[in-house]
């Protein structure tokens, strides 16, 4: 049987996932929605992750 997914936020994760609350001004707010929402704010963030752990690895 097909699984039947909710709409909305998923209340828990199997990563363990937590809900932040971020002010941002409404020209930033409306860009974010632009760019893909907390969807892209999460591939950014991991990029992020991943350049900095490269450049501690290359200083080492």
């Amino acid at each position: 049987m097909k699984e039947v997914k909710k709409a909305g936020r998923p209340r828990d994760t199997a990563e363990g996932g937590k809900n932040y609350t971020f002010y941002l001004s409404r020209e930033v707010g409306e860009k974010v929605k632009e760019l893909g929402g907390a969807r892209w704010i999460r591939e950014q963030t991991y990029k992020a992750m991943e350049k900095k752990e490269n450049e501690e690895t290359e200083n080492k």
